[in-house]
């Protein structure tokens, strides 16, 4: 794999190849995406192949303006407008009807296509350079952590399975999107992320939200446990926590605090980088604190949750 810092990326030049079926590791505003020419069915498949995805699970398409939304889905629900001008470029995936020439493996046979622009100046510039538009699940195997690094990125895969690494640093909103299915009436969140169900209800009014999400496939070596505050001072001395906010008195081996200040924006943007790093030590058990399940409380629950064996 070549690795270009972004000061010194030629985009039109990695545009051209991916353009020939190469794959790209790229940042986004979210997480590190992993992406193919949404025309490209070999390039796809080598995606699904090197991330060990499964093939029903569908791909998003990351668009570099929103005058690409009506070449590949229609727009039946007006509120789709209010949604983009509230929320793009940014962390809101847009399920709407495809439009046939979207490859079946995209949509997993389906009949939908999520869309979104990222708010990452790196990733519109690669994919303006691509044709507008990149097949871009997140650059990680499949039950393991997405990344919010490149570094992340490179201690996944193999030399021969990514053809181009563009590092830009750190992810800025450091979680998944949220993806919201705009196909149902009323609208259906189908996963928790970057914009809350309360932003979103404010702009469309109210939502539902899919009670029983996917699971990942646990490829972790540790168990994970969530435990309650009140529990802390019963860990064992070997013990690596995840913690909220600060602790003090913990005679522990080691812990990640997500906020010193409690807020959860940052809590959520230091949450897999804290993550990698407790996974990282030489523990078999990593005990991470609850969460009230509200706003980007219940982001990070489900995060966790999904982890878990």
């Amino acid at each position: 794999m070549k690795i270009f810092s972004s000061e010194k990326c030629n985009f039109e030049e990695i545009g051209s190849e991916i353009k020939k079926g190469k794959i790209v590791a790229f940042p986004t505003d979210t997480v590190y995406g992993l992406g193919a020419h949404i025309q490209d069915e070999q390039a796809i498949t080598r995606i699904f192949k090197v991330k060990d995805r499964p093939l029903d699970s569908p791909i998003i398409v990351l668009i570099d303006d929103i005058k690409r939304v009506e070449e590949h889905a229609y727009i039946e629900n007006p509120l789709v407008w209010d949604l983009m001008s509230a929320f793009w470029p940014g962390a809101l995936t847009l399920i709407l009807p495809e439009k046939s020439h979207i490859n079946i493996l995209i949509t997993a046979n389906g009949d939908s296509l999520g869309l979104r622009i990222p708010d990452n100046d790196i990733a519109r510039e690669l994919i303006k350079n691509c044709g507008g538009a990149l097949a871009t699940p997140s650059a990680n195997k499949s039950g393991q952590l997405s990344p919010t690094r490149a570094e992340h990125v490179i201690k996944q895969f193999e030399e021969n399975e990514i053809d181009f690494i563009i590092d830009g640093g750190k992810t800025k909103k450091s979680i998944e999107s949220t993806i919201l299915d705009m196909t149902y009436n009323p609208p259906l969140i189908v996963r928790n992320g970057g914009i809350t169900k309360e932003a979103i209800e404010e702009i469309i009014g109210s939502v539902n939200e899919l009670q029983e999400k996917k699971k990942s496939k646990n490829s972790f070596s540790k168990e994970i446990k969530i435990i309650d505050k009140k529990e802390f001072s019963n860990l064992p001395k070997n013990s690596i926590l995840l913690s909220f906010g600060e602790v003090k008195d913990l005679n522990i081996k080691k812990v990640e605090i997500l906020s010193k200040n409690l807020d959860y924006n940052e809590a959520i943007e230091n949450l897999y980088d804290s993550l990698y790093r407790l996974l990282d030590e030489d523990s078999p058990i990593l005990y991470v604190e609850k969460l009230d399940e509200n706003g980007l409380g219940k982001t990070i629950m489900e995060r966790i949750k999904k982890i878990v064996k």
